[in-house]
């Protein structure tokens, strides 16, 4: 697989995910990754690609990036139980994004 260089997603502080209060991205259940407790309201795809999936609940999306990869953001910690709530997805399922563009608003 070739060199992906992502640019921050969101606006706030990086932290590992050992330190998430949610053992399924602690113990990395889906993949690696990192935790940013947000200051900004807006998630931003960190690089070019193509939406592959929007999560019913509106606060998940997974982008694959050009050489493959795949990238799941996911808003909060236990935000599947707003059920979209506060939630505005500005993206579609197979719709091409650029870095920076806004793909999920949240007021939580």
């Amino acid at each position: 697989m070739s060199t992906l260089v992502l640019s921050s997603p969101l606006q706030g502080w990086v932290a590992s995910l050992e330190e998430t209060p949610d053992a399924v991205f602690a113990e990395r259940m889906l993949g690696d990754g990192l935790a940013i407790d947000p200051t900004g309201s807006v998630l931003h795809a960190p690089c070019d690609g193509r939406v592959i999936s929007v999560h019913r609940a509106r606060h998940a999306v997974t982008l694959r990036a050009g050489n493959g990869a795949e990238i799941l953001m996911h808003v909060g910690l236990e935000t599947v139980a707003l059920d979209g709530e506060g939630f505005s997805v500005h993206v579609a399922e197979g719709q091409a994004v650029k870095a920076g563009q806004a793909l999920i608003g949240f007021d939580l």
